[in-house]
């Protein structure tokens, strides 16, 4: 498969306390669909996961061109230092605005609902995360909820996120890339 026809996704990870389940469970999902996924970080320096892991990223997010990916995915696990972080945000919106899919677990959903993008959406979430996004979005209780092409899950749902994720992106396959719009 050509790297310019395939489905590409960025899966997103905070320098410090990402799921590792999460995170290893979103990576076999892509996986086992033939989806390449690449790892950002706001850093390219590394990164620990929640039980120990490092990691180095593929790419900083100011080095992500959205024009080339699919979908955008946030992991959660140390994901509160990017609520306000003006590049995460951008990518959420950007991702969503050219037909891209964005997903987030846990305390990452709130950098889509930074990015104005759960603006009556239903989302799932854990209940540290329920009381920023109840006055915007409508709050599932289900684990995990896809509303169109913003997918949301609790923390430790990793298996079924990762699956849901994969199955949307296999569903809208490769996009046409948009530019302020207009599909080329």
């Amino acid at each position: 498969m050509a790297l310019d026809m395939a489905i590409k996704a960025i899966i997103a990870i905070s320098q410090k306390g990402y799921e590792q389940e999460d995170f290893h469970a979103i990576m076999r999902a892509t996986a086992k669909n033939n989806i390449i996924t690449f790892i950002a970080a706001n850093l390219k320096t590394g990164t620990i996961g929640n039980q120990g892991e490092g990691l180095l990223p593929n790419m900083k997010f100011d080095e992500i061109d959205t024009d080339h990916y699919n979908a955008i995915v946030f992991v959660g696990g140390g994901a509160s230092m990017y609520h306000k972080n003006q590049i995460a945000i951008r990518l959420a919106g950007e991702f969503y605005e050219k037909g891209g899919v964005v997903a987030a677990t846990g305390d990452a959903i709130p950098i889509l609902a930074n990015a104005g993008l759960l603006e009556r959406k239903t989302v799932a979430c854990d209940n540290d995360e329920r009381s920023l996004l109840e006055s915007l979005a409508v709050i599932s209780e289900e684990n995990i909820f896809a509303d169109g092409r913003i997918i949301t899950a609790k923390r430790g749902f990793g298996n079924e996120f990762g699956d849901k994720v994969s199955a949307t992106l296999m569903e809208i396959g490769i996009r046409p890339l948009k530019k302020k719009g207009i599909e080329l």
